[in-house]
């Protein structure tokens, strides 16, 4: 998950996201580079700065700190487990 595209999000700015990331597809298709060629991505990119404000559908809760630690420390723990490092 791009992380740059979540920071860009929670601070409200109109941005494109990259193509091929579900989670960016299913919740905000109309900021989705949709990538067929310079020209489309041109509108694209004017059609959005021209908006008065994107609406924001993205469940950025989901990647809040106090919402991924847990799964961070069960990640590492099984690395730890497995490569027997640390």
């Amino acid at each position: 998950m791009p992380r740059h595209s979540l920071e860009a999000l929670m601070a409200g700015a109109k941005i494109i996201v990259p193509s091929g990331i579900p989670e960016f597809e299913d919740t905000t298709p109309e900021i989705v580079n949709n990538g067929i060629n310079s020209h489309a991505l041109a509108k694209q990119i004017i059609d959005i700065g021209s908006k008065e404000s994107i609406k924001n559908k993205y469940p950025i809760s989901k990647h809040l700190p106090e919402n991924v630690i847990n799964q961070y420390i069960d990640l590492f723990g099984k690395i730890k487990k497995q490569k027997n490092i640390f």
